[in-house]
This record gives structure tokens, sequence and C-alpha cells, in this order.
């Protein structure tokens, strides 16, 4: 996520103040949608586990029941729209399921608009339209496209502000109110130059968002598998506590072991905490579900796999033909994705290149710092410049 992307999603989770107490009367007479029908909570509760585990084809035929009986309600919409992002989700960067996406959202605004006017004031059809123009707006900041996501994040604002009530949902509200308490901390503090963008917003408190964040993960129905995804991911990535990281990364993975997200994130932390030999396990079968096209194993997965099982055999089982031959297929599958800043391909391009120049494989060498030397940082371009020049000197001797 870059620095434009966490100022979108700072400006999509301005708080909503929404506290857990008791129903007031009027709030309690609203609360009587289906979105808080336990019964069809219970049946929808098999739909997003195989949502999650990458079982789409049973995800689908649970979506044809749910949208044969409401049809007409924005619920199957939504619940379609989530079921499309978690194919998006192994490679965000493939556009092969943006219009269908855009289409369940959009017919999810157009049904929950229909209703709301009809029920002015729902908190049932407001959580639809803030859920559905926010999937617009993360998907059009991943596009790049910033006047689209800009336009629905407003929107997606515009309907968490109304809710003004004490309802059921407050602790599905609580989720963006928790991201924003979180973000609008961390961006400043990680992106001086936006500062000046954020003084209009609201000072947020990041260890209030990480409870809230945390009280969503434990009593949401709605969200609270995406409060353990960024509780997973701000506790790793942000927070540098990849401990904690770990125990919602391993929840998800063992609840959700077809899940490619969470089998990658999960092994990439045991590899950073030096948990080399458990790491080994799920390292293997996340390369041979890549190796077997498996749904959502793609080369992302596969560049992470190599390089892991690559570093163990190299430091740790001293065979490095067994290293050299794992990284670069490290190499290759970063460069089917054109994932050329990834520190991960750098240093397998390093290795191969030491290797190749060990082996007098002069040809080898020379390729490996020449893509270092094009897509490395200042240093590395410098030193693989100076290792290529080196290496033409010898080849003329």
């Amino acid at each position: 996520m870059n620095w434009m992307r966490l100022l979108w999603a700072l400006w999509l989770c301005v708080p909503v103040t929404v506290q857990a107490q008791e129903l007031p009367a009027e709030a309690a007479r609203l609360d009587t949608g289906l979105i808080y029908d336990p019964l069809l909570q219970v049946e929808l509760a098999d739909l997003i586990d195989y949502t999650y585990n990458y079982d789409f084809a049973k995800a689908e035929k649970e979506w044809l029941w749910l949208h044969h009986r409401y049809r007409t309600h924005p619920l199957p919409y939504l619940v379609k729209g989530l079921m499309i992002w978690w194919k998006m989700m192994p490679n965000i960067d493939k556009y092969r399921y943006d219009e269908e996406l855009l289409d369940a959202l959009d017919k999810t605004i157009e049904l929950a608009e229909e209703r709301l006017k009809k029920e002015p004031g729902n908190p049932e059809y407001q959580f639809y339209l803030a859920a559905a123009y926010g999937y617009k707006g993360r998907l059009y900041a991943e596009r790049e496209s910033w006047v689209k996501a800009a336009w629905n994040g407003k929107q997606a604002i515009k309907y968490l502000r109304r809710e003004k009530e004490i309802t059921s949902l407050s602790v599905e509200f609580l989720f963006g109110d928790g991201l924003y308490n979180f973000y609008s901390i961390w961006i400043p503090e990680n992106y001086p130059s936006l500062r000046p963008l954020l003084i209009f917003f609201e000072k947020g408190d990041k260890k209030k968002g990480i409870e809230q964040l945390e009280e969503v993960a434990k009593n949401a129905f709605y969200t609270r598998l995406e409060a353990y995804y960024f509780l997973m991911r701000i506790y790793a990535l942000e927070e540098n506590q990849p401990h904690k990281a770990t125990q919602y990364a391993q929840y998800l993975y063992e609840r959700y072991p077809n899940n490619p997200y969470f089998h990658r994130f999960y092994t990439m932390l045991l590899f950073l905490l030096g948990r080399i030999h458990e790491m080994e396990k799920p390292a293997q079968e996340l390369l041979r579900r890549v190796e077997n096209g498996q749904a959502g194993y793609e080369e992302i997965s596969g560049r992470y796999a190599t390089y892991f099982l690559a570093y163990k055999a190299q430091h740790y089982e001293h065979n490095m033909e067994k290293a050299i031959e794992l990284y670069q297929k490290t190499i290759a599958y970063a460069e089917a994705v054109k994932a050329y800043d990834s520190g991960y391909y750098q240093s397998a391009l390093q290795e191969v290149a030491r290797w190749a120049e060990s082996k007098k494989n002069y040809k080898l060498a020379k390729a490996c710092y020449a893509k270092l030397a094009k897509y490395g940082d200042r240093g590395k371009r410098r030193e693989a410049r100076k290792k290529g020049r080196k290496l033409r000197k010898i080849e003329e001797d």
C-alpha cells in the first residue's frame, strides 16, 4: 500500500461516533432488517467461510440461494462484492475481476438507495452504501484513479456520518473508527510530507485504534475477519511486532488453509522470525500449489516460497546448487509480475550473480548485475555497474 493509498484509506475511515450501549427505543425499531437476522447470519457463515478459504464453487452455490431469496435486497450483491474482492487479493494488480466487482457494488448501491428513500436514516442501508462505496474507492485507489477514489471515499464517509443512532451494528461501524484512529497517527509519523494535507482531520489515537480493531475481531460478524486481516498487517508491517502478527496470521491460515494470501503471509512471518524449520513445510506447500496451478496461488506466492526455501538451502543445508536453482525461480516469478523493486528479487539476483562469478559463468553473472544496475537502489546500482565493468575486463583479458 503506497502513501496515496494510505491517504485514501484514512479519508474513507473518518470515524463514526458509536458506542456499544443499550439500544434506544428508536434504534431498536430500526433493528429489524435482514442484516440483523441471526438465522441468516448462521446461513451466511458458510458462504463467508467458503469465500475466505477460496472454495468459490461452494461459495457461489450458497450465494445463488441467497440471491434467489433476496434478489431485490442489497445484501446479496454486497456479499458478491466480497467474494470477488478475495478472488483479486492474491494479486491485486491484475484487472481481470474489476468489471465484475464494480457491477456487484453498483447494484448494491442502487438497491440500498431505493430502500433508504423509503426508510430514511435506516442504519442497515447506510451500512451497505458505506461498504459498497468503500470497496469501490479502495479498488480505484489500487488502480491509481485518484479522482474516482476520492469521490467514492466521500460517498462512503457521507453514509457513515449519517449514522448517529446506537444500533446493534455499532461494532461493525467500529471497524472504520479503529482504522481511522490508527492510520491518522501512523501516516504523518511515517510520511511527514503528508502532514499539511491532514491538518483538517481529527487527531486519532493509535493505541485506541488497535483496541477497537481487537474488539471488532472478537465481537463483529460482518467485519470480524477483515479486522483480523488488518491487525495482522498492522502488527507485522506498521508496529514491528511480528510475534503478535503471527498469532493472527496463524489463526487465519489454520482456519482458511487454502487462502493464498493468509498462507504466504504466515510463511513470511515464520521466515522473518527465524523459525526456519517451521517455515519449511508451509513454504513447500505454497510452492507446490503454485506449480500445480491451484486457484489463487500465483507468481507472488511463488516468489515468496522459492526465496524462503533457497535461503534455507543456502544457510541451513549448505546446499548451494539447490539454493541457486530456487533463487533463479525467485527471479523468474518476480519478473513475471514485474516486481523489480522486491527485496527478495534483488537479493536473489545478488546471490546468483556472486555464485556465477565464482563459477566463472560470466555471462550469467553479467546478466544478473545488469538487472541490479537497472532496478536496484542507489548502492546496489553502483556496485552492480562496478562488478559489470570488472567482468567485461576479465573477459577482454
